[in-house]
This record gives C-alpha cells, sequence and structure tokens, in this order.
C-alpha cells in the first residue's frame, strides 16, 4: 500500500492523525465548522506533543475544547 512504499522511501514512521470528523460526532459535535476548528486544534495539540498522543488522549483534550 501507499503507506508502506513512504515507510520505505523514507525509512521511517510516518504518523497518522488518530481523529477524524467523525470521532466528534460521537462526541456531540455537530456536523459544520466546527468540526474543522477543533479537528485543527487537536492536531496542532498532537504535533506539539511529537505525535505521541494516541487516540483517546486526542478525544480527551478534543472534549475540553468543545462548548
Amino acid at each position: 500500500d501507499i503507506r508502506q512504499i513512504a515507510d520505505d522511501i523514507l525509512g521511517e514512521y510516518i504518523p497518522i492523525f488518530p481523529l477524524n470528523g467523525q470521532h466528534l460526532k460521537h462526541l456531540g459535535v455537530s456536523q459544520g465548522p466546527e468540526i474543522g476548528d477543533i479537528l485543527n486544534q487537536v492536531e496542532a495539540w498532537w504535533v506539539k506533543h511529537d505525535f505521541m498522543m494516541d487516540e483517546q488522549a486526542c478525544l480527551e483534550y478534543a472534549q475540553t475544547l468543545i462548548s
């Protein structure tokens, strides 16, 4: 698959952001711009933490951003 090819070329693991809009919908966020805003904030947080936060940690952080 393309991910394996990229891994082979770069010789290292490529982190994949563990959340998407469906995760936020399950947390009660309505479809719309708020989903993108929250995902962007969580992704920036995830990058700041060197891509080490797993799905559960990202969901917990997302929950703190939901108004």
